[in-house]
């Protein structure tokens, strides 16, 4: 179950580190002060990566400093809790505090992966952007349709993560989350809290769907600029 905790972390906090690195890098190509962020890709992975550690780092850090004895603290660090708890049982631990110092460690290598992933998506579309092709080559139509699901899958996540700002009514509220379909349903103190499949599954075929009408207006678009 960690993984797909893993998959809603990465889709949600990718579709607004996405937009943040996309706006560096196309400022860094345009003003000079900027440049040297993306002078070579591993020095723009390294610096995202960086970023993502640092900012990992502070978070653990408070949360260590505020709520270290507290159980309950546990679900705020998120998709790394699940891991933890496997890799515990594994070897008969059953200590809070291990189990919470474990998924500290887990969530600060874990954001530094995906901020070198974003990065690298982020220097693979800019490139491909920059790199002239057939229009009528295959590569070409995969580049669109592969940047078209990106763009769709951003859009919903953009949209599912301001919905996740949204200020909570009561102590021990049941609150679906989900836009445009319900795929997590949030429990109180006593439970009941968990994936809707079936909204998930609705979710990822939206993404798809939307990602493939988006490639092909742009294939019909460059077709008939090409006539």
């Amino acid at each position: 179950m960690w993984v797909v905790y893993l998959l809603e972390h990465m889709w949600l906090s990718g579709s607004f580190w996405f937009p943040c690195a996309g706006f560096t890098f196309w400022a860094a190509k345009r003003w000079r002060r900027l440049r040297s962020l993306t002078r070579s890709r591993k020095y723009w992975f390294f610096f995202w990566g960086g970023l993502s550690l640092v900012r990992a780092l502070i978070v653990a850090g408070l949360l260590f400093l505020l709520g270290r004895n507290d159980g309950f603290v546990l679900e705020g660090i998120g998709w790394s809790v699940g891991l933890a708890y496997v890799v515990l049982q594994a070897f008969h631990i059953r200590r809070v505090f291990a189990e919470f110092m474990l998924s500290l460690l887990i969530r600060i290598v874990g954001e530094t992966v995906i901020g070198v992933a974003i990065a690298a998506l982020v220097w693979w579309v800019f490139t491909l952007c920059d790199q002239p092709v057939d229009k009528q080559s295959i590569r070409a139509s995969t580049q669109r349709y592969a940047i078209s699901f990106f763009a769709s899958a951003w859009v919903l996540g953009v949209a599912n993560w301001v919905a996740l700002l949204r200020p909570i009514s009561c102590a021990d509220c049941f609150a679906p989350h989900g836009i445009p379909f319900t795929y997590f349903h949030e429990g109180g103190m006593a439970g009941g809290g968990g994936f809707v499949w079936s909204g998930v599954a609705a979710e990822v075929f939206l993404v798809v769907a939307m990602g493939t009408l988006i490639g092909w207006i742009w294939k019909v678009v460059v077709r008939s600029a090409g006539n």
